[in-house]
C-alpha cells in the first residue's frame, strides 16, 4: 500500500472516530455494573441501535452512551446528557424532550446536527417512527 493510501486510510479512521465523539463522556456507568438491571429496549428498537449506532462503531466501545443490548436501556432512559443538561437521552412519553430523538431527527438547536453523522445515512423514517412510538409509549423495557 502506498504512503498516500495509508495516510488516507488513517485520516478516514480518525475522521470517523471524531465524528462520533461529540459526547464521549455522556452516559451513566450503572452503579451495579453494565446491564445489571436486566432492562432491555424492545427488540425492534434495539435492532435499530445495533445497526445504526452500536455495531456501526460509534456507540459500542468508545462512544457514550453505549447502545449495545446489555447496557443501552440503563444508559439512556431517564439519564441526563452532559451536552444538554436540560434533557434526558430518552424522556419516557415525550420525544420532544428526548435528546436521542432530537439527534436522530436533526431537530434545530442540537449540535452537532443529525445522527448518525456523515458519511452514514440518516435513519429511515420508519426507524425514526419506531423510536418515537416507543418513547411515546413510555419507553417500556423487555
Amino acid at each position: 500500500m502506498s504512503l498516500k493510501l495509508r495516510f488516507m486510510a488513517v485520516a478516514l479512521v480518525v475522521f470517523t472516530i471524531l465524528s462520533c465523539a461529540d459526547h464521549i463522556t455522556e452516559s451513566r456507568d450503572a452503579g451495579n455494573g453494565p446491564g445489571q438491571s436486566g432492562k432491555k429496549a424492545p427488540a425492534t428498537v434495539q435492532a435499530i441501535f445495533d445497526q445504526s449506532c452500536a455495531l456501526s462503531g460509534c456507540h459500542r466501545d468508545f462512544q457514550r452512551p453505549f447502545l449495545t443490548a446489555d447496557v443501552a436501556y440503563d444508559n439512556i432512559v431517564g439519564v441526563r446528557t452532559t451536552q444538554n443538561p436540560s434533557l434526558n437521552f430518552i424522556e419516557p412519553a415525550d420525544p420532544s424532550r428526548s435528546y436521542l430523538y432530537l439527534k436522530i431527527t436533526g431537530s434545530s438547536g442540537i449540535i452537532p446536527p443529525r445522527m448518525p453523522p456523515p458519511p452514514n445515512a440518516p435513519l429511515a423514517p420508519a426507524q425514526i417512527d419506531t423510536i418515537r412510538i416507543w418513547i411515546e409509549n413510555g419507553a417500556p423495557f423487555e
